[in-house]
């Protein structure tokens, strides 16, 4: 075989060893990779929501939880996960209606949700709402504004046509 032939086959080799999840100790013994929480938990899922016979639509119909959200949670795709609010009340409702223990699916919630905050001082209510944190037209508090800066507008231009 030739040199540049066997170079490119060790390299190949390589390559496709970097994507086991398994890894390498510090003395050469090959130890399982921690697992992702997520992973785990979307595996049990999956387990139970097959061993009660309901496909991805079926459950989503049932609790009225998004196909999308489910199929996240169950292949542990983090980016797709909907905010840790909103996490906070579907995980429960999964644990409810698959008949799971209270509280095993909540390293599922990112970690600074996990732990609820109490409310005033830093990091409370008072802190997010600032004028420049308001979206204009997607939150209430922008409309409110918005509206109340045009009808003042309005009413300063209608007193000066006076």
């Amino acid at each position: 075989m030739p040199p540049r032939l066997a170079n490119r086959i060790r390299g190949l080799g390589r390559l496709l060893r970097r994507g086991q999840t398994d890894s390498t100790g510090p003395l050469g013994d090959r130890t399982p990779a921690a697992e992702d929480p997520l992973l785990a938990i979307g595996r049990r899922l999956r387990e139970e929501r097959e061993a009660r016979g309901l496909n991805l639509r079926q459950l989503a119909l049932e609790t009225r939880i998004s196909t999308p959200v489910l199929e996240a949670l169950e292949r542990g795709w983090r980016d797709r996960l909907p905010e840790g609010a909103y996490l906070r009340t579907m995980l429960p409702l999964l644990e409810q209606h698959l008949q799971l223990p209270t509280g095993c699916l909540d390293a599922a919630l990112p970690a600074e949700t996990r732990q609820p905050q109490p409310r005033g001082g830093r990091g409370g209510l008072l802190q997010r709402f600032t004028p420049g944190s308001i979206d204009v037209f997607s939150t209430w508090q922008g409309t409110v504004i918005y509206g109340g800066l045009c009808l003042g507008l309005i009413y300063a231009l209608n007193l000066q046509q006076q």
